[in-house]
């Protein structure tokens, strides 16, 4: 904690040539792996919600008719409050996956093999619970704000509160797993660095969400190989701001 105390009181730079370049010297190490267990994990969840759909409705037709009406229902308040509920807890277990890429990331960056195993690794530490709960409590937070919003009739704005949330957010996670905070001051340390340069980071995020788009172009299951860009980036911003200068 004393070294990114240090960074909040007094400051920090990186370069940006060197952020891009541990992003893309890990990535092109750990892409394939990633990408793997992110196609194995997308396939388990679409197949546990394909099993639930067929469980409940007798043909192919229902469940077609079922999906198309379930876009235009007015959802009551208890079924609104049960889906964002049910969408944080995913994002949470999709977070603590997320972890577990970083530290490959990192892994990678100190010249190891990415394993296959560092994925789930924090599916059984202390960190993985921390990591859960930020994550749940901040999607049920941006999910309250979005419908809010949608109501208002400002859904553009949505787009921007996600931005925001994720960007201020961003060193939250490396900062339970690699320095054991706590998930206050994780988040509070994460907000005051990332405030020092809050565009200069956003423009590298927006430039690395358009390498991680061009995998749609790649019979659209080529994005699951480009997303781990972000964990990349993850790391090395974590890396160059915290442990570097």
């Amino acid at each position: 904690m004393n070294k990114i105390q240090e960074k909040i009181e007094k400051g920090y730079d990186f370069e940006g040539n060197q952020v891009y370049e541990d992003t893309f010297n890990i990535y092109k190490k750990m892409a394939i792996p990633a990408g793997a267990i992110l196609l194995l994990i997308l396939m388990l969840f679409g197949g546990v919600y394909m099993v639930s759909l067929f469980t409940i409705f007798e043909s192919p037709k229902e469940i077609e008719s079922f999906l198309q009406s379930l876009a235009l229902l007015d959802l009551s308040p208890e079924i609104t409050a049960y889906y964002i509920i049910t969408s944080a807890t995913i994002n949470g277990i999709m977070a603590i996956f997320g972890a577990g890429f970083i530290k490959m990331a990192r892994d990678v960056y100190h010249n190891e093999l990415p394993k296959f195993g560092t994925a789930f690794s924090f599916f059984t530490k202390i960190e993985g619970l921390k990591v859960f709960i930020f994550t749940l409590i901040l999607q049920i937070i941006f999910s309250s704000i979005s419908l809010g919003l949608e109501y208002a009739g400002l859904s553009l704005v949505n787009y921007f509160v996600l931005i925001l949330m994720h960007l201020l957010t961003l060193l939250v996670v490396p900062f339970i797993i690699f320095d054991k905070l706590s998930i206050f001051k994780a988040v509070g340390a994460s907000i005051s660095l990332v405030n020092q340069k809050p565009f200069k980071i956003m423009m590298y995020l927006i430039l690395l969400g358009a390498f991680a788009l061009m995998g749609v172009f790649m019979f659209v299951i080529g994005i699951i190989f480009t997303l781990p860009i972000f964990y990349c980036f993850n790391y090395s911003i974590y890396e160059n701001i915290v442990n570097k200068n």
